[in-house]
């Protein structure tokens, strides 16, 4: 066990004002359970992950759990609309998508999730959505797609052997704005 087990690794607020602090030993733990939940879902290195989430510890974990299991993971501003979703998570063939039911933003619930089920209408690569419960909302729920977060998360080992891969292995796909045109993946590597 590291010296630095019980030190902070993420500090975060809300928008609400709201704070949690997230040790490296429980970021260590929800990092390894996120990736026996991928894993147990089929996805390992080489796939693709959209994380289609606002900035939490959870997404934190959700990262890091990514470059674990050797995946791939493409970030989606929480901001997006269901085309730009649609786009990135299609053009990089995306098996899962992490999401939240919604967020605060401005005193305002946000329903991510309602932007994350119509983006998906054309994105038919994603087979698998994992749900953040936030907010707490109603959601829509699509049976044998849609899955609880914080429930697999609790049937998940909170150990993890890292996979060894190469420095120039690939973890992320960020794309461009798509402004001036169809956005473009730029692919950077583990070590990169």
């Amino acid at each position: 066990r590291s010296k630095r087990a019980n030190d902070p690794a993420v500090i975060w607020e809300g928008d609400a004002g709201d704070q949690r602090t997230v040790s490296f030993a429980e970021l260590q733990s929800e990092t390894n359970r996120l990736a026996n939940v991928l894993t147990g879902l089929g996805i390992g290195s080489g796939d693709v992950v959209g994380i289609f989430m606002p900035m939490l510890p959870e997404t934190v974990a959700a990262v890091l759990a990514c470059g674990k299991i050797g995946a791939i993971y493409t970030p989606l501003f929480s901001g997006f609309g269901a085309e730009a979703v649609a786009t990135r998570l299609g053009d990089c063939n995306a098996k899962v998508l992490l999401t939240v039911d919604g967020f605060f933003r401005r005193g305002k619930t946000v329903p991510i999730k309602d932007v994350a089920d119509a983006a998906l209408i054309s994105v038919p690569s994603v087979e698998t959505v994992i749900v953040l419960r936030r907010t707490g909302q109603t959601i829509n729920w699509v049976p044998g797609r849609d899955l609880d977060w914080t429930g697999r998360m609790q049937e998940a080992a909170d150990t993890f052997t890292t996979l060894q891969v190469p420095a120039d292995h690939p973890y992320m796909i960020i794309h461009t704005s798509g402004t001036t045109g169809k956005p473009k993946g730029a692919l950077h590597v583990h070590a990169g």
